[in-house]
């Protein structure tokens, strides 16, 4: 996300996507500028299921109740997560490990497609998408047992 928070030598920067088409969000940036190390952001996470269901389902405020979320806001979390589980597996957890999951989940997606006989989606230009879309796994149905409470 880009805001007056999110600065510094070393910030992820992290666009959004439309999880339906694979394509840019329409609001999403292009990164920060002027940059002499990138021309984009680091790469793109699922901001909008689709552009007819704007966001993603997330935790409300009240207790069991669920939310559409938007932006770029809501794609840099997911990130972070990933960031988070990185760093605990012992993995670098920086920018390159970002880059390093965007090339090989846009891979992947090249080769699923190939496989189902379909083209795949058309990737971000660099200035768009960095070093490619990321595509996590959605944290569903987590809830905390009676034990746990």
């Amino acid at each position: 996300t880009m805001n007056a928070i999110a600065t510094g030598q070393h910030a992820i920067v992290i666009g959004g996507v439309v999880r339906a088409d694979l394509q840019p969000a329409r609001y999403s940036s292009g990164g920060p500028i002027p940059s002499q190390h990138r021309i984009g952001p680091d790469a793109l996470a699922v901001s909008d299921d689709a552009i007819v269901r704007s966001g993603v389902l997330a935790a409300g405020t009240r207790s069991g109740s669920v939310v559409a979320m938007n932006g770029t806001s809501v794609a840099a979390p997911m990130i972070t997560r990933y960031i988070a589980e990185d760093l605990a597996r012992g993995g670098r957890g920086n920018r390159a490990a970002v880059a390093s999951l965007a090339e090989r989940q846009e891979e992947d997606l090249t080769e699923h497609c190939a496989t189902l006989q379909e083209s795949a989606p058309q990737r971000p230009k660099p200035q768009r998408g960095g070093a490619g879309r990321i595509r996590l796994a959605p944290m569903n149905n987590l809830r905390m047992s009676e034990d746990e409470l």
